[in-house]
């Protein structure tokens, strides 16, 4: 129930986001432009200070719930040499970087189209149908918090399910599906006469949006060596977050900007980038799934 798991605990992301979206608005409209804070040391604030502050004190509180959870107890003792350590970690990479980068780059490019669509989507709804940011960010929000934690709960368990009737890749080919039928369903949904039906799709985008975090995290776990899996989840993680979150949004900026030096053709920009992803993310991961039938085996 590895992937189920790690599913679950991937809903963070949307249901982050899609507070961010519904509530950011709130807040902005809370400090006003008139506000004037001064903290100590700090000093004065301007309003969009603020802002960061507001938004960033709790989870300065959330982070102390963390010393309420317990290490979990690994299974094979780790070195007693952090040289040793380095070693069999550097040996791993070098046997497998294959196998892993083709994981990893696939799930970035994937996040990619994400955050590029997720960076630009108030902006694509002002300029494309006249909407308001704050309406823009109020749909994209609550189908965020409600689509995409559902698709996040079901590829988990969908994987699981395959891996039970003994798929032995169950986590990639769920991660192929969701790659194409979002990279279809994202492709289109820029280009729709009108904002509710631009929304209606953006709808079904969000539940493919949210297959791969999970199922690659646990696909990652389970072709790592116990022992090794913080530091490849580290790697992991650092490549995912570098690309994914910045070649997505900048690659849309690019396009519109240098290629049809036109503002309103931000939907063709999201469209093509759309495309241009899941394609090398589905490509990637079709790449890995030999290398890692072979990892999981042995």
């Amino acid at each position: 129930r590895l992937s189920t798991a790690m599913s679950v605990f991937s809903i963070g992301i949307f249901l982050g986001a899609g507070f961010a979206n519904v509530f950011g608005g709130a807040v902005v409209l809370m400090v006003g432009n008139d506000l004037s804070w001064t903290l100590p040391v700090v000093g004065a604030l301007r309003p969009w200070q603020a802002i960061f502050i507001l938004v960033g004190a709790p989870g300065l509180l959330i982070a102390l719930l963390m010393r309420t959870v317990p290490e979990p107890v690994r299974h094979v003792a780790r070195r007693v040499s952090p040289e040793a350590d380095r070693t069999e970690l550097a040996t791993f990479l070098r046997a497998h970087w294959k196998t892993l980068g083709a994981v990893t780059l696939g799930v970035s490019f994937f996040a990619a189209v994400n955050n590029g669509l997720a960076g630009w989507l108030p902006t694509f709804f002002n300029r494309t149908y006249g909407w308001t940011a704050a309406r823009a960010g109020l749909v994209a929000g609550v189908l965020t918090m409600t689509v995409g934690v559902a698709g996040a709960i079901f590829s988990g368990w969908w994987a699981d399910r395959l891996r039970a009737r003994g798929v032995a890749d169950a986590n990639l080919i769920v991660f192929i599906v969701g790659s194409v039928a979002m990279g279809l369903l994202a492709a289109i949904f820029p280009l729709m006469p009108t904002g509710a039906s631009a929304a209606a799709v953006l709808a079904l985008v969000n539940f493919p949006a949210a297959f791969p975090f999970g199922v690659v995290a646990a696909a990652i776990t389970e072709i790592t060596p116990n022992r090794l899996r913080a530091q490849v989840s580290a790697l992991f993680l650092f490549v995912l977050s570098l690309i994914g979150s910045a070649l997505g949004p900048t690659a849309v900026a690019l396009l519109t900007d240098y290629v049809f030096h036109d503002d309103a053709s931000l939907r063709y920009s999201l469209s093509i980038v759309a495309i241009a992803g899941h394609v090398c993310a589905t490509g990637c991961m079709i790449a890995a799934r030999r290398g890692y039938r072979a990892l999981r085996a042995s």
